[in-house]
């Protein structure tokens, strides 16, 4: 199984939060490469952390293509970044499943937070809310699970 991670690195509105969103993503990728799971996330895998530009249409053309290889889509602090929900809205028209792992100040009956449930009209979708590292752990593996089982 492939998973696409997605998250807001070249936002400019959070620029103190690169590190720990860096120190986040490997730690959600760490687990599902525990889970025997593939990933891709932009950055690393395409940017190689922001060391190469292309053009915006191999851009597009090779972040499609990600996503529509991809079984999963996993969004991290999605309402911080335009492209992270240019991505989202992708995979639900694509009827991917997907992941949202918000910031942990996020409202969910904010418009994003209503946007984000409102996925589930659409594809299957689990907002996960969490307090620690530990905490995300246990309900990624959960939601991992029951979106395979749904």
């Amino acid at each position: 199984m492939k998973v696409y991670i997605t998250a807001p690195l070249t936002h400019s509105h959070y620029p103190e939060d690169k590190e720990e969103l860096i120190k986040l993503i490997n730690y959600v990728d760490s687990i599902l490469k525990k889970l025997k799971f593939s990933t891709y996330i932009t950055y690393r895998d395409f940017l190689q952390w922001g060391r190469v530009t292309y053009n915006p249409k191999t851009v597009f053309e090779k972040l499609t293509n990600e996503l529509k290889t991809s079984d999963l889509l996993l969004a991290i602090h999605p309402c911080r970044g335009i492209g992270t929900n240019i991505v989202l809205g992708m995979a639900a028209i694509l009827k991917k499943p997907i992941i949202i792992v918000p910031h942990k100040d996020f409202d969910t009956n904010s418009l994003s937070g209503l946007m984000y449930r409102g996925f589930k009209e659409t594809t299957k979708c689990e907002i996960i809310l969490y307090t620690d590292n530990e905490d995300l752990n246990k309900k990624l593996r959960k939601a991992i699970h029951e979106l395979k089982d749904n």
